[in-house]
């Protein structure tokens, strides 16, 4: 939570000094903002498996890129140890950034759904959510994790 204040603050600084008229817009795959500069955060290489918590973003410098897990939307996955007639979906909101602008959409963990997203040359994959439910076992926003894989597509 304090991260996601640090950024908006940041934001608004940026782009309180900036004398460009573009506007900051919020709706889901469309341009949005112009990213910060995220050196100090954690990086990854594409292709691997990464492990985002909910709201922290994790950068690879070599690429220019950042992804951040936003937010958990939904989770209706069947727990383990209850006999369900669905699996369930859980529905993530990550931001991805190519260094020119930043990125909102939905990605799902049931395959029925979208759980992946092309943007840029880049597949963003949405592999799982932790941790998965349990029936005798109550989660809170800061337990969750999303497992994603970026990887460059030609």
């Amino acid at each position: 939570m304090k991260l996601r204040f640090l950024l908006f603050g940041l934001i608004i600084l940026y782009f309180g000094c900036e004398t460009s008229t573009e506007s900051i817009h919020a709706t889901i795959g469309e341009k949005v903002i112009k990213p910060l500069n995220l050196e100090n955060y954690f990086g990854f290489r594409l292709g691997d498996t990464i492990t985002v918590a909910l709201e922290d973003t994790l950068t690879n410098s070599d690429e220019n890129i950042w992804v951040t897990f936003d937010s958990l939307l939904s989770d209706s996955r069947c727990p383990i140890n209850v006999m369900c007639f669905w699996e369930g979906n859980a529905e993530v909101l990550i931001m991805f950034s190519n260094n020119e602008y930043v990125y909102r959409f939905k990605l799902n963990t049931h395959r029925g759904f979208e759980y992946e997203k092309v943007l840029y040359g880049y597949k963003i994959s949405l592999v799982d959510l932790l941790p998965y439910p349990h029936a005798d076992s109550i989660y809170v926003e800061s337990d969750y994790s999303a497992q994603i894989v970026i990887e460059s597509v030609p």
